[in-house]
């Protein structure tokens, strides 16, 4: 009688064992099917956060390009360099605003999954806040000010000049109001606070271009692709031997005040200017020999003579450098 017992309880026991480690089993693949779909959402939540990523990009570099022409027309007005021949547009450069504005869809998302989001992407979430929290406040204040700035009366004919209709209507010949524009005793004012509203847009535009860059790579990693060759338009260098020629130290030779001396160089893939006295700022590619950093454009070119020269502007000052190695040329 106790051997059957003893039996049956053996068997119980093994029984409640099985079902036991089935339970585990089943728990353990349930938990594994759900972290598997877990990881497919938040793996597609950073495709599309690319997605966002790539648009705002293309548009900081659309803010970037009319910067150029901003700075281009701005300097043109405070140095005397236009005339009654000149297109309107080029002068009256204070109508209107382009502001930049970004997509931030999928970081929300990313916001709402972060209790579930798997260990190896956490990291990028303070990538994402940087941008769209901390550099979100620069770019919405940047935008708030250059609407101000364009829509502000006090700058606005409107109110300050009875005959202002007559030239609006067409009474005029186009010569005549170029005159009528030129003849404003604010232009050069104007055009010094619109083209510095407009680098404060163009330095939040162009510090997202930077971050986001740098995301969208972090993101190609740990998602596993392997990127031998990024588009332009995700590049901070252009092809290394172009820029050889340029690299070293520079002297400042001309332009608005006096420069402190600089120094170009390559380091992991970035081209990198070393200010006297300031430090080094990351200077990014942005098409031909144009490169930005923060609310400036940077320029290299060489002459006639071979010499190399660096040139920075920002829509109202504007200072060249010449490489050291080419002053006796």
């Amino acid at each position: 009688m106790e051997n059957k017992i003893g039996k049956y309880i053996k068997y119980a026991i093994g029984e409640i064992i099985l079902v036991v480690i089935g339970i585990l089993i089943a728990v353990g693949i349930n938990g594994w099917y759900n972290a598997s779909k877990n990881e497919e959402k938040i793996r597609n939540i950073l495709i599309q956060a690319q997605q966002n990523l790539l648009v705002d990009i293309k548009d900081a570099s659309r803010i970037f390009n009319r910067f150029i022409e901003i700075d281009s027309l701005s300097r043109n007005i405070l140095t005397d360099s236009v005339s009654v021949e000149t297109e309107l547009q080029a002068i009256d450069i204070n109508v209107g605003y382009v502001d930049f504005n970004t997509n931030k869809s999928a970081f929300q998302q990313l916001v709402n999954n972060l209790e579930n989001m798997p260990k190896k992407y956490a990291a990028l979430f303070p990538e994402f806040a940087k941008i769209y929290e901390v550099l979100q406040s620069d770019i919405d204040a940047g935008n708030a000010n250059l609407i101000a700035v364009a829509q502000d009366s006090k700058f606005d004919r409107i109110y300050t000049d009875p005959k202002f209709s007559e030239y609006y209507m067409g009474k005029y010949s186009k010569k005549e109001y170029v005159a009528y524009i030129l003849s404003d005793p604010f232009l050069k004012n104007k055009t010094i606070k619109y083209a510095e509203s407009f680098a404060r847009v163009a330095s939040g535009a162009n510090r997202f271009r930077e971050l986001g860059t740098s995301l969208y790579k972090k993101i190609d990693s740990l998602l596993g692709n392997q990127i031998t060759q990024y588009p332009d338009l995700l590049r901070i260098l252009p092809n290394e031997e172009i820029m050889h020629p340029y690299l070293g130290d520079y002297e400042w030779v001309g332009g608005t005040g006096i420069a402190p001396e600089v120094s170009i160089s390559i380091e992991n893939g970035q081209l990198v200017t070393h200010v006297q006295g300031v430090g080094s700022l990351p200077t990014n590619w942005e098409k031909g020999s144009y490169f930005y950093n923060r609310g400036s454009i940077i320029r290299f070119y060489v002459n006639k003579k071979g010499q190399h020269f660096r040139e920075r502007t920002d829509g109202i000052f504007n200072q060249i450098w010449m490489n050291k190695r080419d002053l006796d040329l």
